[in-house]
């Protein structure tokens, strides 16, 4: 929503404005909820900051960081491999944990099989970077010899 308002222009308009976008954008079921919200002051249902705030409040009540971790170690593989590292990096960064780096390369290391694996267990020293170079590295290259079997080569024959 933000973005919208920035790109829109809108964001240079007066809060009361923008309070009013926001609504309209969202749609009647929000615009009932943002009726029923409890604000600690008259002036805070017309400021955008406030009202984001609290229909994200509404809308994501309280984290629960053990459903989060769950979710996490229960990703399955899926290509393009950047579309897995983003959905990890999505869902470590709801669960509280120190190491998200280290967290997300064993969740690669175990979630991917064969030779891949096979590859990421020989890296020395191996971090969550070289893991995606690996990965990417891979991905491309099976690609690469799947175009090249499917291409026929010209048959070179020797004379004897």
């Amino acid at each position: 929503m933000e973005v919208y308002l920035a790109a829109s222009g809108a964001s240079a308009k007066d809060e009361r404005v923008q309070t009013a976008i926001i609504l309209n954008c969202a749609g009647p079921q929000v615009l009932e909820v943002y009726d029923n919200i409890a604000w600690e002051s008259d002036d805070d249902k017309h400021k955008p900051d406030k009202v984001l705030e609290a229909l994200n409040n509404y809308c994501n009540p309280r984290d629960n960081e053990v459903l989060e971790s769950h979710r996490f170690w229960n990703i399955q593989y899926q290509e393009p491999f950047d579309k897995f590292v983003t959905e990890l990096k999505t869902r470590a960064a709801s669960c509280n944990v120190q190491e998200k780096d280290r967290m997300m390369r064993d969740k690669i290391v175990f979630t991917v099989t064969g030779k891949l694996q096979e590859l990421l267990l020989r890296v020395d020293g191996l971090t969550l970077e070289k893991a995606v170079k690996v990965c990417r590295a891979f991905e491309q290259s099976t690609k690469q010899v799947k175009e090249l079997e499917t291409t026929q080569t010209p048959q070179i024959h020797r004379q004897k």
